[in-house]
């Protein structure tokens, strides 16, 4: 941005000062790079979390949260109406008996899992699902794509060089990444592995 002041000719504007009505108004020289250099100085470093307000500071820093926001509002578990309630019961069913078989423990950790990651932590494990094309694998996703976190917040792909390639910057304020369709063999895997940039 310094460089700006570089210019053989900076950019200028001329305006009109405003004044009071005793006084005629007066033509100003607006100076874009002293205006950008020293008159308004404040550098902020983009970011973006989900647990940070839109622009905060760390140690004399200030960092720009470029994070969209979540769809909803965090409410407690009473506000929701009966209807609410069993709509999701359906949702949980669907995810007990399709997605896990009937296996509690597995169902558990899958709805915590899910829970996690819709207050925008981090998650160090991954949910990988292997069916028949038509089992109802890519309904509960697409629920919560739409209608729990919303469009800006979920990444759906089938493409593999969104996790392997070199530029990942369409994934920045995302708190789902979808894959769909990838690779089943560990010898598909390796071939786009060793034929992309590697991951930065």
């Amino acid at each position: 941005m310094k460089n700006i002041s570089m210019l053989i000719r900076p950019i200028t504007k001329t305006f009109f000062k405003q004044s009071n009505s005793e006084q005629p108004l007066t033509k100003t020289e607006f100076n874009i790079a002293k205006w950008f250099i020293y008159d308004n100085s404040l550098t902020c470093v983009a970011t973006c979390d989900p647990a940070k307000q839109r622009i905060y500071k760390i140690q004399g820093q200030l960092y720009l949260n470029i994070f969209p926001g979540f769809l909803h509002q965090l409410r407690p578990l009473a506000d929701f109406s009966a209807n609410i309630h069993q709509a999701i019961k359906i949702i949980f069913t669907h995810i007990w008996d399709v997605w896990c078989s009937g296996d509690w423990n597995v169902t558990e950790y899958i709805i915590k899992w899910f829970a996690g990651m819709a207050t925008g932590r981090k998650m160090y494990s991954i949910l990988y699902l292997k069916s028949g094309q038509g089992w109802g694998k890519g309904i509960i996703t697409d629920f919560i794509q739409r209608y729990v976190l919303g469009t800006q917040l979920v990444y759906k792909t089938s493409d593999p060089q969104t996790i392997l390639g070199s530029f990942n910057g369409q994934l920045l304020g995302k708190v789902l990444l979808l894959l769909e369709e990838m690779p089943t063999e560990k010898s598909q895997w390796n071939s786009l592995y060793h034929g992309s940039d590697t991951p930065k």
